[in-house]
């Protein structure tokens, strides 16, 4: 093994303990106060434009994780651009759509939804740069946003979600387990390195 590989493998070792630990911390388990599922508070034509939309972000999601796999930076930049012209609140939506809207979602959605869109625009961007590293950890918030958004407002639609541990104990539980899988991760790369 030449040092140039030993030392990736130590850069890759040191960055999955890395997002491993940072993921624990990002992770926003569901409050015992959830707030109540927006789909049925929706109009119908608010409702369909949401469930269009949701389809779109899981295909393009779907590709995404093809390309980044192979290293096709253009099919993850396109496909992740595609998530962000999706979002909703920039569609083509009448007055009346839009007070619907504002009178059915409750700001965190609207603030989770903005936030999910523009971590599209960054891996797009990231692609483009041809950034791997960028590329895994804004699609790794990508999926973060969607199981946060879920879990809190389409409880009705993702039931798996509504047991969800109260903030604290799923954090802790959470930390746990990452912990011990990043290091046991990190030693097994350790030895690997050693033995090359």
């Amino acid at each position: 093994m030449t040092a140039m590989n030993a030392k990736q493998n130590k850069t890759f070792a040191a960055y999955f303990v890395a997002a491993a630990i940072m993921s624990a911390f990002e992770i926003n388990p569901v409050d015992a106060k959830d707030p109540d599922p927006i789909g049925p508070k929706l109009t119908p034509r608010l409702k369909q434009m949401l469930s269009e939309e949701m389809l779109s972000v899981k295909q393009a999601s779907k590709q995404i994780l093809d390309g980044l796999v192979v290293g096709d930076h253009s099919l993850v930049a396109t496909q992740a651009q595609q998530i962000h012209d999706s979002f909703i609140l920039e569609r083509s939506l009448t007055e009346q759509d839009k007070k619907d809207l504002m009178k059915a979602a409750a700001p965190e959605f609207l603030m989770l939804d903005s936030q999910f869109h523009m971590t599209a625009k960054k891996l797009s961007e990231a692609a483009l740069h041809k950034d791997y590293e960028l590329q895994r950890i804004y699609y790794s918030r990508l999926v973060d946003s969607c199981q946060t958004c879920h879990s809190q407002f389409a409880t009705d639609t993702f039931p798996d979600f509504s047991g969800a541990q109260p903030v604290g104990q799923s954090l802790l539980h959470v930390s746990e387990k990452l912990g011990a899988a990043a290091a046991g991760q990190a030693q097994r790369m350790s030895i690997k390195i050693k033995l090359d």
